[in-house]
């Protein structure tokens, strides 16, 4: 609530971890693993989905531990950055990059 003098939080959305930091938003399945492990109680059905289909299990155990550890891993509370990993469950499998690592998925608009 807010008025021109002052303001009042009434409620903030809950903080969603950027596994690798800047990285998770590039890498937007990072972003999109820590809200589904949030949601399953660290039990998805990452196999049903396409998106992880493409992402090697070594990266998906990596970004997990990277969460549980706290590691290189802020936490972002804006609605942009929660939205972002479901649009892109939600968008057809990216297409391959050489970036990075070799295995790096970017969004193509």
């Amino acid at each position: 609530m807010a008025d021109f003098t002052h303001f009042e939080r009434l409620a903030t959305l809950r903080p969603i971890p950027l596994a690798g930091g800047a990285l998770a938003i590039q890498q937007v399945w990072r972003l999109a693993l820590a809200l589904l492990d949030d949601a399953f109680d660290g039990d998805p059905p990452l196999a049903a989905l396409e998106l992880f289909k493409l992402i090697p299990a070594g990266e998906i155990a990596l970004c997990r531990r990277m969460i549980a550890e706290k590691l290189n891993t802020p936490l972002a509370h804006g609605a942009a950055v929660t939205s972002m990993p479901w649009a892109r469950l939600a968008l057809p499998p990216p297409s391959r990059t050489s970036r990075g690592s070799g295995h790096a998925l970017e969004l193509r608009g």
